[in-house]
C-alpha cells in the first residue's frame, strides 16, 4: 500500500504540476487575447470620447467668438449708418434752410425793386460774367462770359 499511495503521490503531484501550468498557461491566454484587448479598447473608447468632447467644446467656442464679431460689426455698421443718416438729413435740413432763406430775400429785394435777377455782383463775377458799375450787365441785360 505504501507503494501505490507513493506513486499516487507522485502522480497527484504530477498531475497538479502539468494541470497548474496548463491552467496558469489558459488564464494567459485569457488575460493576453481576451482581457487586455478589451481594456484597450475601453481606453481607446475613452479617449475617442474625451477628444470628441474637447473638439466640440472648441467648435462651440470658436462658433461663439464669430458669432460676437458679427455682432460687434453688425452693431458698429449699423451705429456709422445712423450717423451717416442723421449727417445726411442735417445737410438736407440746412439745404432746405438756405432755400426758404435765399426765396425771402429774393422775394424782399424784388419788392423793393433792386434785383431783377436773383444773382448779385459777386455771384456774376464767379461765373466769369462783366458787369458795369452799379451791377448793371455790360450787355444790356444779357449776360456773357468775359475773354480772358
Amino acid at each position: 500500500m505504501g507503494g501505490i499511495s507513493t506513486g499516487m503521490a507522485i502522480g497527484a503531484a504530477l498531475a497538479a504540476l502539468v494541470g497548474g501550468g496548463a491552467g496558469w498557461m489558459a488564464r494567459g491566454l485569457v488575460v493576453d487575447h481576451i482581457e487586455t484587448p478589451r481594456v484597450i479598447e475601453q481606453q481607446v473608447e475613452i479617449c475617442t470620447l474625451t477628444t470628441e468632447a474637447v473638439a466640440a467644446k472648441a467648435t462651440r467656442d470658436e462658433q461663439l467668438r464669430q458669432f460676437q464679431i458679427a455682432e460687434r460689426a453688425t452693431q458698429t455698421f449699423i451705429e456709422q449708418s445712423q450717423l451717416a443718416a442723421d449727417d445726411a438729413q442735417a445737410a438736407r435740413d440746412l439745404l432746405e434752410m438756405e432755400i426758404k432763406e435765399n426765396e425771402q430775400r429774393r422775394r424782399g429785394q424784388a419788392g423793393e425793386g433792386r434785383l431783377d435777377c436773383g444773382l448779385d455782383a459777386a455771384d456774376l463775377e464767379l461765373l466769369g460774367v462783366r458787369t458795369e458799375q452799379g451791377g448793371a450787365l455790360s450787355s444790356g441785360g444779357r449776360a456773357r462770359a468775359r475773354p480772358d
